[in-house]
């Protein structure tokens, strides 16, 4: 799944003890995910044909972000500490099926992304941890534990900026629903610069993998995740180009079948999900629409395959997504 967002950052109101109050408008928002014919997810805000699929579920959410700007308290070290959403935007992400996102999802996430700063000086080498807490309707509450290295200052294009090495852990709490699920991160890096001058992040990237533990009964199941997380600040007279076709990999499980187990096969340039039930087999599209992942790599309970990275169910009877059966995926025969 790659999504892209063009946003901008307004100062309203500036204290005394230099907390800033900050409009973030989202302009733009473009998502998509193709993954073989019949299986794509394509949304965007500017465009005038109506979404469809799980696009159309997830439309009015995004529609609303793009209509209704919010408003974020900014300490002087960085650090959010208030993040203010319209009622219309609230509404209409508490309202998305199936617990994608919320209106406390996105506000804990404003402000675990945001670059906190230590009172002390920065020494090169010298290293601190943020931690902050996210909380999903499908796995419940993660701690997010990032730690900055300071490289020292990196030149870019003539200009000097200060560099910053991140480091992310993810730390799940108890799990009160039908799988249990554990985060092993393989690897964590990418770079940070800020400008000093403007005071704000020029340019962020990061990546991680991640190996996703889920465990149903007796079935366990480890999947891979790799994510690129970027921003940049763009330049005054620079046009963005979103929904440029990023590198996507395909990984095929070909592991011996075992019941309740599932694994991924190619089918006339499509992916299907394969998985033995009761002694029979069960074939569904391979893509979950919510953010891509593999549904082949998901555990099965009472005839529902759960989704590894969100817990989003659906029936391999008839491919309805359980929390909203007027939507689902492909289903196929087997013999």
């Amino acid at each position: 799944m790659q999504q892209d967002m063009l946003m901008d950052w307004a100062v309203e109101d500036v204290s005394e003890d230099g907390a800033a109050v900050v409009e973030q408008r989202v302009e733009r928002i473009v998502m998509q995910n193709k993954a073989g014919a019949g299986q794509e997810f394509k949304y965007d805000s500017d465009s005038e044909d109506p979404p469809a699929g799980m696009a159309a579920l997830v439309a009015p959410a995004f529609d609303a972000m793009v209509a209704h700007p919010f408003q974020m308290t900014m300490l002087p070290t960085g650090e959010i500490t208030e993040v203010t959403l319209s009622d219309e935007l609230s509404k209409a992400l508490d309202n998305l099926p199936g617990g994608a996102v919320s209106s406390d999802m996105i506000k804990q996430m404003s402000q675990q992304a945001s670059l906190k700063f230590p009172t002390e000086p920065l020494a090169v080498g010298d290293k601190w941890t943020t931690t902050a807490e996210v909380t999903s309707p499908a796995i419940g509450k993660m701690k997010v534990h990032t730690t900055y290295t300071y490289d020292g200052v990196r030149e870019v294009d003539g200009k000097t900026y200060e560099a910053f090495t991140p480091a992310i852990e993810m730390e799940l709490g108890e799990n009160k629903g039908p799988m249990a699920i554990d985060f092993d991160t393989k690897e964590s890096t990418g770079e940070i610069l800020f400008d000093r001058e403007k005071g704000r992040v020029f340019r962020s990237r990061v990546l991680q993998t991640v190996d996703i533990r889920v465990k149903m009964g007796e079935n366990e199941i480890v999947n891979s995740m790799k994510q690129a997380v970027e921003m940049r600040e763009l330049g005054k007279d620079e046009t963005p180009t979103l929904g440029a076709p990023a590198e996507e990999e395909a990984e095929v499980d070909t592991e011996t079948d075992s019941e309740g187990q599932g694994r991924t096969v190619v089918v006339d340039d499509r992916l299907v999900a394969i998985f033995l039930v009761s002694g029979e087999y069960r074939a569904i599209d391979d893509l979950c629409p919510h953010q891509g992942a593999s549904l082949g790599a998901g555990c099965v309970e009472d005839g529902e395959v759960y989704c590894p990275w969100h817990g989003w169910r659906f029936r391999l009877s008839d491919g309805k997504w359980a929390d909203n059966p007027r939507l689902g995926i492909d289903v196929f025969e087997t013999r």
